[in-house]
């Protein structure tokens, strides 16, 4: 944040990213997932976490605080083969990162 002449520090995270939708195309398996927008009026952007190899690893970043979905398209994202695990995060214009802490899957069902 800032204003001509005067230098403001800002140390407050965005609010955790709250997930309202994880689902998958039945036609490519690939996860799409869809948040809340962030009350955070200076939210810059949402990072998307994505568990590989035991490992939390940043997979995407969407911009702007009012773009609150995202479809996968590379193989990170494709849940036909089974459950895929998602963290999301928002960043500031700050720099500041809002702790990546809940955990999102999609599920696997198999018609018998």
């Amino acid at each position: 944040s800032s204003v001509f002449g005067a230098v403001f520090k800002d140390g407050i995270s965005p609010p955790i990213p709250i997930v309202d939708t994880v689902s998958v195309n039945p036609l490519t398996g690939f996860t799409s997932l869809g948040w809340k927008v962030s009350p955070a009026s200076d939210t810059k952007a949402y990072l998307i976490y994505t568990y590989i190899n035991g490992n939390w690893t940043p997979a995407d970043t969407v911009y702007g605080r009012f773009n609150t979905s995202f479809s996968g398209t590379s193989s990170i994202y494709d849940a036909s083969s089974g459950s895929k695990l998602f963290k999301l995060a928002a960043f500031d214009s700050c720099g500041n990162i809002s702790p990546a802490i809940l955990i999102y899957n999609t599920i696997n069902i198999t018609k018998s």
